[in-house]
Parts: C-alpha cells; sequence; structure tokens
C-alpha cells in the first residue's frame, strides 16, 4: 500500500524500515516499494544508508541504484567522492555499464574500473611478482598454508571455510591467487566484507554476516569463532568495506614461500 501513496509522505517510513534492527526481507520489500515510487531522491538516501547495510540489502540496493541511468551517475559519482568504497562495486556490473548508451555512465563506469585496477598495495605487489618466476615446493606449501592460511581457508580438511571457497582460484591461475593474497581488498565478494556491529550494551563485535533471520544476525571470524546476536541488541552495523581477510601477510611470506604456496594450492585444489 506504501507504493500507491506519495514517496514525500511515506519516505519516513521507507528510511526506517532499510535498518538492521528489520528483517532483510522487510528492508528488501521496503527497497522494492521505493524503486515503484521512482523519487530522485533514493539514490541519496540509498548512499546515506550503504555503510550500515547487509550483504544481502546491499546486493538489493545495488540492482536498485543501477536499474536507472541517472541514478547509476549519482552512485558512481559518490564512489568517485570516497561515499562508498570503490570495492562495493561488482567489477562485472561495471563492464556491463561500460556497454551503456549513455556515454556519461559509459565514461564513469570505464573510469571506476580503471581505478580498481590499481589497487592499493600495487608496490607490494610489484615486489613479489617474482614469486610468479620461482619455482613451487608443493610440500613446502602445504606448510606455508597451514601457518598462514587454516584460520579462514579450508585445503584437504585442514583449516575452517570462513573465506571464500579457494577451489575457484585454480582455474584462474596462479597471478588471482598472489593478487588476493597481497591485496585481498582489491577485489572483495560482498559476502566476505568485514562488518562492525556496535551493540546497545556498549561491546563490538566485527566478522562477515553469515546468516541473517527476521529476529537475529549471525557473524563469523578467523577460526570459525561465531556470535548470534538479536536485531534488537544492535545499535549500529556498518561496513567496515574491507575483506575479512587481512592486509599485510607478506610479512610470513617470502616470495619463495609464495611460490610453494601457490604450487600447493593449484595441486591440492
Amino acid at each position: 500500500t506504501l507504493s500507491l501513496g506519495n514517496f514525500g509522505d511515506n519516505r519516513v517510513v521507507l528510511e526506517g524500515l532499510i535498518g538492521n534492527q528489520q528483517p532483510d526481507s522487510l528492508q528488501l520489500a521496503a527497497l522494492v516499494t521505493m524503486g515503484k515510487l521512482g523519487d530522485a531522491s533514493v539514490p541519496s538516501i540509498l548512499i546515506d544508508l550503504w555503510p550500515k547495510l547487509s550483504p544481502r540489502v546491499r546486493t538489493g540496493a545495488a540492482d536498485l541504484v543501477f536499474s536507472r541511468g541517472p541514478w547509476v551517475l549519482e552512485f558512481l559519482g559518490a564512489v568517485a567522492e570516497g561515499k562508498v568504497a570503490a570495492t562495493d562495486v561488482e567489477p562485472a556490473r561495471l563492464k556491463t555499464l561500460e556497454k551503456s548508451t549513455d556515454p556519461a555512465v559509459q565514461k564513469a563506469a570505464s573510469e571506476l574500473l580503471a581505478k580498481l585496477k590499481v589497487g592499493r598495495r600495487s608496490d607490494v605487489l610489484a615486489q613479489y611478482r617474482s614469486a610468479l618466476e620461482l619455482k613451487g615446493d608443493a610440500k613446502a606449501g602445504k606448510v606455508v598454508f597451514t601457518k598462514v592460511c587454516v584460520n579462514c581457508h579450508k585445503v584437504e580438511g585442514q583449516g575452517h571455510e570462513i573465506g571464500p571457497n579457494l577451489a575457484s582460484f585454480k582455474s584462474r591461475g596462479a597471478e588471482a591467487i598472489l593478487l588476493n593474497v597481497i591485496d585481498p581488498n582489491s577485489e572483495v565478494n560482498p559476502q566476505f566484507v568485514n562488518y562492525a556491529c556496535e551493540l546497545s550494551d556498549g561491546r563490538t563485535l566485527t566478522g562477515i554476516i553469515a546468516a541473517e533471520t527476521a529476529t537475529s544476525v549471525t557473524f563469523k571470524r578467523a577460526e570459525n569463532a561465531t556470535d548470534t546476536i538479536l536485531r534488537s541488541e544492535i545499535a549500529e552495523l556498518r561496513s567496515t568495506g574491507m575483506s575479512i581477510m587481512p592486509e599485510g601477510l607478506e610479512k610470513d611470506i617470502t616470495p619463495q614461500a609464495m611460490a610453494d604456496l601457490i604450487a600447493y594450492l593449484l595441486s591440492a585444489l
């Protein structure tokens, strides 16, 4: 019934329904209603709310803002200004926008894709590219995996399935593995974005959102530790815009050890 009314009259209600104390299904329904009303202020509302949206709701919000040319431009402008993290925009979506019939959308998408390709840790990545030329020892690489990766990844029965399934990297090759170890924030799947949750009792929890129900949110972090929090306990939930996988792992991995790790993963997956 809200979609039959005037957006100005219902704006406060709809914004209030997009909050982490509400079931995600209700938040998604509010997004659909905002889309039907089609008010020009919708993208600015979603840009302001963006850091607080859970992965599932964020996907719905992205579908909405990318559904109309002017909204796309406003959203990509917010990314360019740093209001929304560039890594929060899926490269596949940007590649689609590069083929838009709107020259302004094409230009904005191309510029953002170029920015993403540069990478924030390109200097460190350059130092470790030598690992791609070294001969790796899979047996030694298994030791590196056990030391550095088992807290969040599982291979051959070892470790915990917190981060992405590494099997997908076998087809992508050694360079993709190197990139994701050195610069984990260069391409972050929304499912593995780290969130910070402030609770009404003053505590703060962090982790990826592993599950959501109408009344609760479950967070997961390294070593398979989990916390399930009632929505009524949440004071604020905000995306960090960063992968749950930390930067700086190269401190514990030499280029040769990196070559060994890559050899192990390519042989074991």
